[in-house]
C-alpha cells in the first residue's frame, strides 16, 4: 500500500513538473525557461509584456504555435501562465524568417592571372533545395576585364534540407592574358533560387579589386635634364612599353612648385604639346622639344617640371612618374663685382680700399653687408683693431652700376 501510495506521489510530482516546463508559472522572472528544445524569455514585468520564443538550437523564433505571431516572433504571454489561459501550444524547429545567403569573406584583391575563394552557406533551413549561380557585374568608371577570361569554379552550389548549415567554397579566377583591362572593383553576384531563398542584390554579391598587369606605360628619355639654361633648348623621347588598347592622347605641360624653380610661363614653350601613339606606332619614339627664351626678368633658379598626361588605349596617368624634370638656371639674377677681390700685401696699421657694384639691374633694393671673416689656420688679427667702413652698402634700379 506504501508503495503504491509513493507511486501516485512520484506520478503526481512528475504531472506536475512537466506542467510548469510546458506552461510556465504565475510568477515568471525575466529570464528563462528551459524545456526540451525550448527557451522562453520573459522580460521583467508583471505580468510581462512581451515574452520571445525560441528553439534553443539556432536562437530565432518558433512560429507552429496555433496563433498569430506577432512581427517580431512574439507571442501573447497570457498562454504561459496558469489562470484564465492555458491553451496548449507546440514548438518545432521551423522558423519564420526567410534563409538568406551568408558570403564570407566579402571583398578579396584579384590580381591579374590570379584565382581566390568564397564561403558560401545559409542561415536557416530552406524548405527544399537551394541552387546558387554566379554571374560577373561590372558598373561603369570601375574595374573591367574581358568577360571570358573570368571563371567560376564550381559553375554552382546547390544546398539541401539536411546540409543547409555546411560551408560550401566556389573560386573566382582570372586568365592571364595581354589585354589592356581596366584595374577596379568588379562584382561576382551570387544568385540563389529555390527552398524560399530569395536573392538580395543589395547583399548578395561579392567585390573582388581587380589589378591588371597589362596596362601600358609612358616611357621617358631621359626624365631629368640638368642643367637648363636660361634662353637653351632641351629635347627628351616620349613612347609607350606595350601595345595600347587604342590610342592614346599625351598632353605636355608645363608644372611649377612653390619653393622650386620658377620661370615665365609665356617665355617657355613645349613642342609639340600633345603627342598620339596608336597600336601600331605605339613603341616609335616621338621627340619633344623644350625651349626657354632669354629675357630680363629675374626668375627663379631651381627644378622646373614638364608634366606628361596620357589619355586613352588603357594608359592611365601616374603622377609619380609621368613627368620630366628640368633644373633651371637663370641668368638675370644680380651678381656682386668686386674689385679688386684680393690686396695683397695689407700690412699692419694700413688701409686699403675696394669697389662694389652689380652687374645688373636688380629688381628692388639691394643691401650689401660687409664683415670680418677669419679662417682657423690662417691670418688672425684682433679683431676690434680692424674697421670696415661702410659696414653696409645700398644699391637701387637706378644706382646699381
Amino acid at each position: 500500500m506504501a508503495r503504491r501510495k509513493w507511486l501516485v506521489v512520484l506520478a503526481g510530482l512528475l504531472i506536475i513538473c512537466l506542467f510548469f516546463t510546458a506552461y510556465g508559472t504565475d510568477d515568471q522572472e525575466a529570464g528563462a525557461i528551459d524545456a526540451p528544445g525550448v527557451v522562453l524569455h520573459a522580460n521583467g514585468t508583471d505580468p510581462p509584456d512581451l515574452i520571445v520564443i525560441n528553439d534553443g538550437a539556432d536562437g530565432k523564433m518558433g512560429d507552429s504555435y496555433t496563433r498569430e505571431l506577432g512581427e517580431e516572433g512574439y507571442i501573447n504571454p497570457a498562454v504561459l501562465r496558469r489562470g484564465s489561459d492555458t491553451k496548449k501550444f507546440e514548438l518545432n524547429s521551423k522558423d519564420n524568417y526567410a534563409p538568406h545567403l551568408i558570403l564570407d569573406p566579402f571583398v578579396r584583391d584579384l590580381p591579374e592571372g590570379d584565382s581566390v575563394k568564397f564561403r558560401v552557406s545559409l542561415s536557416e533551413e530552406p524548405t527544399s533545395d537551394v541552387t546558387v549561380k554566379f554571374t560577373l557585374d561590372e558598373a561603369s568608371g570601375f574595374g573591367d576585364v574581358v568577360e571570358s577570361d573570368i571563371e567560376f569554379k564550381p559553375l554552382s552550389l546547390t544546398f539541401t534540407t539536411t546540409n543547409w548549415g555546411d560551408i560550401q567554397e566556389f573560386q573566382v579566377k582570372h586568365k592571364e592574358n595581354s589585354v589592356p583591362e581596366t584595374s577596379g572593383d568588379i562584382y561576382v553576384d551570387v544568385i540563389p533560387t529555390g527552398g524560399g531563398v530569395t536573392y538580395d542584390r543589395d547583399y548578395d554579391f561579392v567585390q573582388l579589386n581587380f589589378e591588371d598587369n597589362d596596362a601600358p606605360s609612358l616611357v621617358l628619355d631621359p626624365n631629368t635634364i640638368d642643367p637648363f639654361a636660361e634662353g637653351s633648348s632641351a629635347t627628351f623621347d616620349v613612347d609607350l612599353d606595350k601595345v595600347p588598347g587604342g590610342n592614346v592622347t599625351v598632353t605636355l605641360t608645363l608644372e611649377e612648385f612653390a619653393g622650386y624653380g620658377n620661370v615665365v610661363d609665356t617665355d617657355l614653350t613645349i613642342s609639340p604639346s600633345t603627342l598620339t601613339f596608336t597600336t601600331t606606332d605605339w613603341s616609335d619614339t616621338q621627340e619633344v622639344t623644350v625651349t626657354h627664351t632669354d629675357n630680363s626678368t629675374i626668375e627663379t633658379t631651381g627644378e622646373i617640371y614638364i608634366d606628361v598626361s596620357p589619355s586613352g588605349g588603357g594608359v592611365t596617368h601616374d603622377p609619380d612618374y609621368d613627368y620630366v624634370s628640368l633644373y633651371f638656371e637663370d641668368n638675370d639674377t644680380p651678381l656682386l663685382v668686386l674689385d679688386p677681390d684680393e690686396i695683397d700685401p695689407f700690412s699692419e696699421g694700413s688701409s686699403a680700399t675696394f669697389d662694389v657694384d652689380l652687374d645688373k639691374v636688380p629688381s628692388g633694393n639691394v643691401t650689401v653687408t660687409l664683415s670680418l671673416d677669419e679662417v682657423a689656420g690662417y691670418g688672425d688679427v684682433v679683431d676690434t683693431d680692424l674697421t670696415i667702413s661702410p659696414s653696409t652698402l645700398t644699391f637701387t634700379t637706378t644706382d646699381w652700376s
